[in-house]
């Protein structure tokens, strides 16, 4: 027989076995033996046994040790403490954006109310900025935390000309002592128990100044006499970390006229 024809007789040959093999592969993937096992050391198929000795050989039955458990929880606790204060305080600054929308809002109130009279005001719900029926799911409190000055008297009755109403109710020009639901507007949510929803406790701006000096944390009104004291500065105050829970280190925001947003404290 030439050495062609042997090849392809063991060609042929070779082709068959692995024909077999697949076949009880997939047999022994597929279907349990008689005793309730994959593999069966007793059986008479050629490769059933193959197969089992081969499995036997690879199998490892071992399991963590003690110490290498201990090292794994280890790593875990060392994650945790890196990973938990960086979610919190990225917690806590996502809340800012609440603040800055808020105070985005009252600045487009306060510049359409100029638009129709001329000045700028204390009188927010007037305006059409009116925050009550949000306030459980606040955590600033927003508005005027101090007496803004009088507006001067012929900038009021230039805007009573123009069809401003000045009442206690409406709008006040002058005398005013900033009233919730008109001037300011508090929060209903916080840190636990800390939350910016008393003015004299939480809101006014004597509690949320700091060793920056007077005026830090302070809204204001201009005379609105000329140009240069047509201004005005809302603030926005709130708890929004576990770690800042004074009125000293609360979380505080102001916008003035040219929509200016400062981070007067970031409060986490």
């Amino acid at each position: 027989m030439s050495k062609s024809n042997r090849g392809n007789k063991n060609n042929r040959k070779n082709k068959h076995i692995f024909k077999i093999t697949a076949c009880n592969l997939e047999f022994l993937l597929s279907k349990p033996t008689d005793s309730g096992n994959f593999f069966d050391v007793n059986t008479n198929n050629f490769f059933e046994k193959k197969w089992y000795y081969f499995k036997m050989e690879n199998y490892n039955d071992s399991g963590f040790t003690l110490i290498e458990l201990m090292i794994v929880v280890a790593i875990i606790g060392v994650l945790s403490a890196i990973a938990i204060p960086n979610f919190q305080k990225y917690q806590a600054k996502s809340k800012t954006s609440e603040a800055k929308l808020h105070l985005s809002a009252v600045y487009t109130s306060q510049q359409s109310f100029f638009g129709d009279y001329n000045i700028f005001a204390s009188c927010l719900a007037y305006m059409g900025y009116d925050s009550s029926n949000e306030a459980e799911q606040r955590y600033y409190a927003v508005g005027f935390n101090t007496d803004p000055d009088d507006v001067d008297g012929d900038a009021e009755m230039s805007a009573r000309s123009l069809g401003l109403v000045v009442t206690s109710t409406a709008c006040r020009l002058n005398g005013v002592n900033p009233v919730a639901g008109q001037h300011y507007f508090l929060a209903g949510r916080g840190i636990g128990a800390t939350i910016a929803n008393n003015y004299s406790d939480h809101f006014e701006d004597g509690d949320v100044q700091n060793a920056g000096g007077a005026g830090i944390g302070s809204s204001s009104l201009g005379d609105q006499n000329n140009a240069a004291n047509m201004t005005f500065i809302v603030v926005a105050v709130g708890y929004i970390s576990a770690d800042n829970l004074t009125p000293a280190t609360s979380s505080v925001y102001s916008i003035d006229q040219t929509k200016t947003i400062r981070p007067i404290r970031q409060g986490f």
